[in-house]
Formats: structure tokens, sequence, C-alpha cells
């Protein structure tokens, strides 16, 4: 008897639960050697609007500044559930309204194919490497920012993928609990060095984008340093923000502030000579995790 109640309960309890679903957002990117661009899908299932507003971000977080990110997105188009296509309107430097009336899914898919020259903090794209920087590739549901998001990297054979979007169970595949924290995470993708450690029982990487070569400088040392930056911020303000943290090396010159990440230029001719070359740089952008992201 008891028994039986308990499941009428757990029935009725799963009818409500599921019949306030919120709507769930999920990506995929996909990348292809040789061919410069990234090629995004966004399905949104349950949208319960009669439009959807797609927007892309207008401002750069971690360097706080104004930028052209629409320049780089085209052929933005919808379908629905049973692949007839949805209209899609420009309205707008930065946003797309899509038409979702009656739509129980809505596939949107654009390309980004704008890359800086320079292959510094902002996105790039090259044989071996590509870097994602957030803002300036997502479409994002401008009136819902708060749905979580996952997120799917389909890449070329032999690469893979480090961010600072909280990993899964697949090594492609991860999560953001909203669009603010989405836009946050680089992603760097490619033939990469990496290592690990933690500190206070926090996992930490150590990723370097090499152009596809092997380290020219002691790799140990040079994580070591990264480790001791890492000791030192924790000790000084009492314990770490995050439970997980990347350090992205790639590219040439400064660095990038995020919430669970960094995106620091790595010079292997510097390293070579001083593998603590980086010091000054890693303890500030690492210091950026409570100064200015979360203070």
């Amino acid at each position: 008897m008891h028994v039986r109640y308990v499941l009428v309960a757990a029935a009725w309890i799963a009818c409500g639960v599921f019949a306030q679903h919120p709507p769930h957002l999920s990506y995929v990117v996909t990348v292809k050697a040789g061919e410069p661009a990234f090629r995004y899908r966004l399905d949104i299932r349950r949208p319960d609007v009669d439009e959807v507003a797609l927007s892309v971000a207008a401002w750069a977080p971690g360097s706080y500044r104004l930028m052209k990110a629409h320049d780089g997105i085209r052929d933005v188009a919808a379908v629905d559930e049973t692949g007839a296509a949805r209209a899609v309107v420009r309205d707008g430097d930065l946003t797309w309204r899509v038409a979702s009336k009656g739509a129980s899914l809505l596939r949107v898919t654009w390309t980004f194919d704008k890359f800086d020259r320079r292959k510094d903090n902002r996105s790039f794209f090259d044989k071996t490497s590509a870097l994602l920087d957030g803002p300036r590739n997502y479409l994002y549901w401008r009136d819902r920012k708060d749905v979580p998001a996952h997120v799917r990297f389909e890449v070329p054979e032999g690469w893979t993928v480090a961010c600072g979007l909280t990993p899964t169970f697949d090594p492609f595949t991860f999560t953001a609990k909203d669009v603010d924290w989405l836009l946050d995470c680089p992603v760097l993708m490619g033939v990469l060095e990496e290592r690990r450690f933690e500190v206070d029982g926090v996992p930490h990487r150590v990723v370097a984008d090499l152009g596809g070569r092997k380290p020219s400088f002691d790799v140990d040392r040079f994580v070591d340093c990264v480790r001791r930056c890492v000791v030192a911020g924790a000790e000084l303000m009492g314990g770490l923000p995050y439970d997980h943290y990347s350090f992205l090396f790639a590219g040439s010159g400064g660095g990038l502030e995020h919430l669970t990440s960094t995106t620091i230029g790595i010079s292997p001719a510097q390293l070579a000579g001083d593998p603590d070359h980086h010091e000054g740089v890693i303890a500030h952008e690492h210091f950026h995790a409570w100064n200015v992201k979360r203070l």
C-alpha cells in the first residue's frame, strides 16, 4: 500500500516537473581542417514564444570594449522540428528575429568566418589550432539569458578542446549555467600541449598551442610556475573562487581574464631561456578571477 502511494506521488510530481520544464539550449560548433570558419547549430527546445530574438554581444568580457562582432556572422537560417523553414529577420546590427510560433524545436544555424590577422587572444584559425573567443561567435537568446546551455565541439581528428566551460564525461561537450558564463569562456582547440595540477583540491589545466610542434622549453618548470602563481593567489585571498580553471596559452602578446580561465600569449623562445618568463602576466591574469570578475 505504501509503495503504491509513493509511486502515485512520484508520477504526480514528475508530471508537474515536465509540464513546467524550461526551454533548453544546445549548441554544436563544427570546425573542419583547412576551412577557416566556425559553423554553428543552436537547438532551442520548447521555446514557447511566437518569436525568438537572437543577439550577438556588443562588447567583450575581459577586455571591456565595444566591438563589431556582428561583422563575422553570416548565413543565419532556421527550421522547426518538421524541417520547415522559419522566417529570420535582421533587426539592426546585433539581433536576428526568428519566427517560432507553435514550434517544439527551433534549429538555428550560422557561420562565423572573420578572424583577426594577428594570432592573439581574439578568434583565430590556422592549420593546427583555432580560438573561439565567445562574444564574437555565439548568438544567444536575448530575452532568456538565464537558460543553461550545452555546447558540443566537432573538431578535426587529433584535436582536443580546452576552455573554462563546465566539463562533462565527454571531452568535447561542456555546459554553461547561463549566457553570461557561455560568452565569458574562450575555447582553444587544436593539437595542444596539456598538463594538469590541483591546488586545494581544485583542478587546473595548462594548455599551450605550440603550432603542433614539441615544446622547446622545460614544460615541468613552466607548469610549476603557473601552479605557484595559483597557490600565491589562493593564500592571499583565502581560497579559490571557482571549481575548475584553465590557462590557455596561444598566440602572442598580453592576456585576457575570465571567470574560470585566461588566454595568455606564449613565447616558446623566451620560455626556452627562462621557463618563469611569463610569471608576471600569469599572476596578473589569474588574480582577475577575484579582482574585477567577482569583486
